[in-house]
């Protein structure tokens, strides 16, 4: 089922999209008992779309977890934004190789 879905949004993605990597914190869901869940996407403006998502143990574990979530998606010919937690070149690196594999 999801092989089919992952398909099926590739077909209908905008080429030449922007993909925007960001982290969020869920608002409300921390407690005594545990930090507030933050999870780490891949939105596709085009498409209203999070093509990737992956929960951050918390904040500062953010930018461990982008480059597990840039292997999770396919950026070819996109434009990709990231925040300043990704400025590193590891990442930008990764960034720049991936959406470049097939340069127009």
């Amino acid at each position: 089922m999801s092989k089919c879905l992952i398909e099926s949004i590739e077909y209908e993605r905008e080429k030449r999209g922007t993909a925007a990597i960001d982290g969020k914190t869920m608002c409300g869901s921390g407690n005594d008992e545990h930090d507030a869940y933050h999870v780490l996407s891949v939105f596709v403006a085009e498409n209203q779309l999070t093509i990737g998502e992956i929960v951050c143990e918390n904040k500062r574990s953010e930018v461990n977890m982008i480059p597990k979530v840039q292997d999770m998606v396919e950026v070819e010919g996109d434009i990709v934004t990231i925040d300043a937690a990704g400025c590193h070149a590891p990442i930008t690196k990764k960034i720049v190789e991936a959406s470049s594999k097939n340069p127009l």
